[in-house]
């Protein structure tokens, strides 16, 4: 006999409902799961984007003291001014230059210049923000002195370190650095598994939940996705700064070595044209000795102009044609 209508109905309901439970139970399940990814996924983001930080200190501090180190010798060459334009008789100096850009005769007033900005920059730095004496040295330090030169002349708002600090804001902003440098990107994963959307299909019931719960995966993939595009932008950035801090670090102990022999001949010369100050009244050896100091200063001169770090494409990078031309001229010559 065939089983009345209303209990093959209600049985229907009862598998139907079984069903609904457990696919409820199993998608609550991938909801659970997807949550707990996500959150890992953010803790080893969150791992990066320090990792970024600590190498973006760590590069700031170094191109700080390359900045401070071109700041302290530019801020002596008004000495060597003022001791050179006692000497009387004096040769016009002039050295043949970089690659067909010749280091002129030395300028004296623009010496002074440099010297008086340096300074004043000086002033400015003792109490800026890491990362401020290294924006100097980015955009070239004479640079930096020379624009500072016409503010401290005025006494006027420094405007001038407004370029300055700007490079060392995109330091690290490679193209899309937004997402490097701690923009959205991976917050979004969790937001979108947010307890608010999987709310509302629970009380939907088990089909919902599965239907949220398969979601969930989505999201989940979602977020992997991204963050394997920013970890690449990370190591990408950590690399350039990277090779920016080692150049910063080689190219201020060449300027290290280079100024020590200038200040120490400085020095001397001063003691020198306060007793003596006519050209030929000197030795042979103390002409060549005033000659080896000008050239040092043109050398120094040089290397406190160079930008260190070019913008090209809204990405930052190391200027190493320019520093390995200053190398080699600086070979050529056998200072040091």
């Amino acid at each position: 006999s065939t089983m009345p209508l209303p209990i093959a109905i209600i049985g229907a309901a009862i598998a139907a409902g079984a069903t609904g439970v457990a696919k409820g139970i199993s998608g609550a399940k991938k909801i659970a799961q997807a949550k707990e990814e996500v959150e890992m996924i953010e803790e080893m983001h969150e791992e990066n984007q320090e990792r970024l930080e600590e190498q973006e200190e760590s590069t700031q501090y170094n191109m700080d003291l390359l900045g401070k180190k071109e700041l302290d010798i530019m801020a002596s060459f008004n000495s060597f001014s003022d001791a050179i334009e006692k000497i009387q008789n004096r040769p016009k100096f002039k050295y043949e230059g970089i690659k067909g850009n010749d280091i002129l005769e030395v300028d004296v007033m623009k010496l002074k210049d440099v010297s008086v900005g340096a300074e004043a920059l000086k002033g400015v730095l003792a109490s800026s923000a890491l990362g401020t004496a290294g924006a100097c040295a980015a955009s070239g330090a004479t640079a930096s002195a020379v624009s500072m030169f016409g503010i401290a002349s005025t006494g006027t708002a420094i405007s001038g370190l407004s370029g300055a600090a700007a490079t060392n804001a995109t330091l690290a902003a490679l193209g899309g650095g937004s997402l490097a440098a701690g923009g959205g990107g991976i917050a979004l994963g969790s937001a979108v598994l947010s307890g608010a959307t999987l709310g509302v299909g629970l009380m939907v019931g088990g089909f919902a939940i599965n239907h949220v719960g398969n979601k969930a995966q989505e999201n989940v993939n979602n977020a992997w996705k991204q963050y394997w595009e920013a970890e690449e932008l990370i190591d990408e950035a950590i690399s350039v700064l990277e090779d920016i801090e080692n150049a910063a670090i080689e190219y201020t102990d060449k300027l290290t070595s280079i100024s020590d022999y200038y200040f120490e001949l400085l020095e001397w010369m001063i003691k020198l044209v306060d007793n003596r100050s006519c050209w030929y009244d000197y030795t042979f050896e103390e002409q060549n000795k005033i000659e080896k100091l000008v050239l040092l200063v043109a050398i120094l001169f040089k290397m406190c102009s160079v930008k260190f770090i070019l913008q090209e494409d809204d990405k930052n990078i190391l200027n190493e044609n320019e520093i390995n031309q200053v190398y080699e001229f600086i070979e050529s010559k056998e200072i040091v």
